[in-house]
């Protein structure tokens, strides 16, 4: 994956959901990561949960990945 995103929050969002597809996170999981909206109101309005550990642990595999000596980022 190319990080070519340094200055650009929308950037750094968008390396984080390629991430996350690449690394088959749950995807309502990289949603509410980012905050997302869910935009079909009846499975939003049964959504009683806001995932927070489990978005908690994604964050933090998020941050080992980033923080990979340079070179060494891999999706694996």
């Amino acid at each position: 994956m190319t990080c070519a995103w340094a200055a650009h929050p929308e950037g750094i969002r968008s390396s984080f959901r390629t991430w996350c597809g690449e690394t088959e996170q749950p995807r309502e999981l990289a949603e509410q990561a980012l905050a997302h909206v869910n935009p079909n109101r009846g499975e939003a309005a049964y959504m009683r949960s806001d995932l927070f550990e489990r978005r908690r642990e994604l964050m933090e595999a998020w941050s080992d990945y980033l923080l990979q000596p340079s070179g060494q980022l891999s999706v694996d």
